[in-house]
């Protein structure tokens, strides 16, 4: 099957120690459990290996499922390799893997990655109609030999630290919070698309950007935000306010993320942008006039330049400390 294919190959004889999951937006109840299977590894003198999806799995096992992902593949793949385990497998999870006992994967993996401890969360399921919960995995761990650790789940602000949450609080605009259950600033990625062009018209022209669908977009407001331009050393770390929402001024009612970058006026048709979103300023208002507007669009600006030198003097103390 395909699975044994996508899985890398030459660990069988090494023997590893491996964890399993979606691990969208690679937050810090992940890295913590990443943290418990490099100890196992050290500890049993084996690689090191995670093994993930690059679909969600309910896309699967239920098509009308639609995922709205914390980070994109490529943004995954990479916050996992820089945890510092030996290596990262992304497999498809496909009908035929959908339907394949929990006891018949856990034989693929001892067979092809020689697999000798498996890290898991409390919650953690596999196999078919996910019955591999942590005591049918502990019992599978006896009959073959291969230890199972489960790690318990972490909390922050008494919440359990789950891409659930962020989630959660993405949506709710909550931005300021993500970072202490993500490790990072929450950040969208999408390419730059003609807009309307109604900020031009006013003075304040936006970056108008297209996510993918299945990527989640925070709740409508205004933020203060960084904006990184991909594949370009020089433009990174800019300065912008980002607006959400459908421009009730206008009342044009589609959805969209504009993003304003300051003291800027590039050419950035076409590139891929990933915005940083560090502080909500405000909700979404509707102006009755687009001189009221302006006034209110100066004032985000000035917060936007404050907000973020606070957070950048807060950074730079914590780091001379």
């Amino acid at each position: 099957m395909s699975v044994v294919k996508e899985l890398p190959k030459g660990y069988a004889k090494q023997g590893t120690v491996l964890t399993i999951g979606v691990f969208d937006g690679v937050h810090l109840g992940h890295l913590y459990l990443i943290d418990s299977l490099k100890s196992m590894g050290a500890t049993q003198k084996k690689k090191t290996g995670i093994i993930t999806f690059i679909k969600h799995p309910a896309t699967i096992v239920n098509p009308q499922f639609e995922p709205q992902y914390l980070t994109t593949l490529k943004q995954k793949l990479n916050l996992l390799s820089n945890t510092g385990v030996d290596f990262v497998a992304p497999i498809n999870f496909d009908h035929d893997l959908s339907i394949l006992e929990v006891e018949d994967f856990i034989k693929i993996l001892i067979d092809h990655m020689g697999m000798a401890g498996l890290v898991i969360g409390p919650d953690f399921k596999m196999g078919k109609n996910r019955l591999g919960d942590v005591n049918k995995l502990i019992g599978l761990g006896q009959k073959y030999g291969f230890s199972v650790k489960v790690i318990d789940s972490i909390e922050q602000q008494g919440r359990s630290i789950r891409s659930t949450t962020i989630r959660d609080l993405a949506l709710q605009g909550k931005v300021d919070d993500i970072g202490n259950f993500l490790g990072r600033p929450f950040s969208i990625t999408g390419t730059v698309i003609p807009g309307l062009k109604r900020g031009r018209e006013i003075g304040y022209p936006t970056a108008n950007l297209e996510q993918p669908h299945e990527m989640l977009t925070p709740g409508d407001g205004i933020y203060a935000t960084k904006t990184f331009v991909t594949g370009s050393n020089d433009l990174t770390n800019l300065i912008s306010t980002t607006s959400i929402g459908t421009n009730p001024t206008f009342k044009e009612g589609n959805r969209t993320v504009e993003c304003h970058i300051l003291d800027f006026n590039g050419d950035i048709y076409g590139k891929e942008l990933r915005l940083e979103f560090h502080s909500r300023i405000r909700p979404e208002l509707k102006f009755n006039t687009v001189d009221d507007l302006v006034t209110q669009m100066e004032d985000d600006l000035r917060q936007t330049r404050l907000l973020l030198s606070e957070i950048s003097d807060r950074q730079q103390s914590k780091r001379t400390i």
